[in-house]
């Protein structure tokens, strides 16, 4: 987003009454260190960042470029794979469903998943019309301030996206490779307009559904012929890497972040902590106001536009990192933000409720543990002795600010991400040559000739991906993340990526 050089302040007073009842009243400078945008504004002057959000998204859409014109009208029909089927069952049915998309089938192979596509065909099709379209954009939110801006029926985007990967193994099964190549390209462009919504949930769904359309390519090349296999090759030779957007922290994530403390000061704390930290804990504020067991500290003191302030510095700086685009710098340059945001420890997250992992959770009940959690937080709140204004109104900014935090791991994510891709397409450049030559070569340098214009590096060590052949196979794979050559392994600290080619 570019701003003018200079924009003049606006004053802007706001009552709220604050869930300690009592009426405070706050002069907020309206700008763009404050409250990033001028409007559009709710009825008693304060920023309404849903529909900022929407109107930033929306900017360039029409009825005529818009995907979700024909998807809107069809997707409300999914049908979701072996729905109401449980336990084992769903187990072994989802085994197949997941098999289904990594090579070519027959229907008598996966008879249940060849009945669950045919079940979807009409919104498959309408999903395929649209993913020719240039943005995605969706409907207008209802404004209100709890309104929560996420793609409708996302997880129905995700299993949508990984039926046309499993249609078109279906295709390459029955000998259809054109067929087959039209709808994992329709997989791959339904997940570059996911991947350019302004939020985190798109991207991690579009490199979910790209992931799996590559590994399925991959499979299809293997059981083609040169011709075939170089066709799989130039339709993702040529197809652009899904990147993480920076407008994902820049618009949504920052929106959301300056919404909830719109939220505090018009006296709905509760309402900001659930959001933030995905737990419902509103009854539990409910309960201990009724029971004056909760007070909310000091936040009468508070310099909100110091809290303004130093959320948007936050976020800049993490919109800086996002816009690099040499990955390998990513690592060290989020690790360095991350450790100025560790030296103040924030409680009251979700991970705090759980106890710092999904895997391994804190003994005790979840509502038990969510107590404590209210507890931690209003003690955080409270102004601390010899505090001066300015350094509680920062503290109280870092709070909101926590959930940065986590946000590195999806910058990981897609970097990663885009290591695969590469990967991926030079497996489909072995295969081809495979076909042709009955081996595999002995140096990727082989393939420049009539397979890959040139060899793409690996996008954290800088240096050629790593290959060797192995027992009439290959093994190809980049250093990972952490820039260590470990052997093509992902296990224990290793975290190499990589793809094995078998022998035929």
């Amino acid at each position: 987003m570019r701003w003018m050089n200079s924009v003049v302040a606006v004053g802007m007073t706001l009552l709220a009454t604050a869930v300690w009842g009592e009426t405070q009243v706050y002069h907020l400078e309206v700008g763009p260190e404050t409250t990033r945008v001028m409007g559009p504004r709710l009825a008693d002057g304060t920023i309404d960042y849903t529909a900022a959000i929407w109107e930033k998204m929306s900017e360039g859409v029409t009825e005529e470029n818009n995907a979700w014109s024909l998807l809107g009208p069809a997707i409300g029909g999914w049908k979701r794979f072996s729905e109401g089927v449980e336990g084992k069952r769903f187990d072994q049915l989802d085994r197949q469903r997941v098999e289904a998309m990594k090579r070519p089938w027959k229907a008598e192979e996966f008879p249940e998943v060849a009945r669950w596509l045919q079940e979807n065909d009409a919104v498959l099709s309408a999903a395929m019309k649209a993913s020719v379209r240039s943005r995605l954009c969706f409907p207008k939110p209802v404004e209100k301030d709890d309104e929560i801006l996420n793609p409708p029926k996302l997880g129905n985007f995700r299993e949508m996206g990984g039926a046309m990967v499993a249609t078109a193994m279906l295709k390459a099964g029955g000998g259809d490779q054109a067929g087959a190549r039209d709808e994992l390209a329709a997989a791959h462009r339904l997940a570059r307009l996911l991947a350019n919504w302004p939020n985190l949930l798109g991207p991690l769904v579009a490199i979910a559904i790209d992931g799996e359309g590559c590994r399925a390519a991959l499979g299809g090349a293997r059981v083609a012929n040169e011709a075939e296999a170089k066709k799989w090759l130039a339709m993702y030779r040529e197809m652009p890497e899904i990147e993480l957007n920076p407008a994902a922290l820049d618009v949504d994530d920052r929106y959301s972040t300056l919404r909830q403390v719109m939220r505090v000061l018009h006296g709905h704390l509760d309402k900001a902590l659930s959001e933030m930290t995905m737990l419902n804990v509103e009854p539990m504020f409910v309960e201990a106001r009724r029971n004056k067991k909760f007070a909310p500290g000091d936040l009468d003191q508070v310099d909100w536009n110091v809290v303004l302030r130093h959320i948007n510095a936050v976020y800049n700086e993490a919109v800086n990192i996002c816009g690099e685009k040499d990955a390998s710098k990513h690592a060290e340059a989020w690790a360095k933000f991350a450790e100025n945001l560790k030296k103040q420890r924030v409680p009251g997250s979700f991970m705090d409720a759980l106890g710092g992992s999904m895997l391994e959770p804190k003994k005790g009940d979840l509502e038990t543990r969510t107590k404590q959690m209210i507890q931690d937080v209003e003690e955080y709140l409270r102004r601390h002795k010899d505090e001066t204004r300015e350094a509680y109104s920062k503290r109280i900014g870092a709070y909101f600010t926590a959930p940065v935090l986590p946000i590195g791991g999806s910058v990981k994510l897609v970097d990663r991400y885009q290591c695969v891709q590469r990967i991926y397409v030079v497996g489909m450049a072995l295969e081809a040559y495979q076909t042709k030559n009955g081996q595999y070569p002995e140096t990727l340098e082989l393939l420049k000739k009539d397979y890959l214009k040139e060899l793409p590096k690996d996008l954290f060590s800088g240096k050629d991906l790593v290959y060797r052949r192995e027992f009439a196979g290959y093994l190809l794979y980049s250093v990972g993340p952490n820039g260590v050559d470990e052997g093509g392994r992902k296990d224990g600290e290793a975290d190499d990526i990589a793809v094995h080619g078998a022998a035929r």
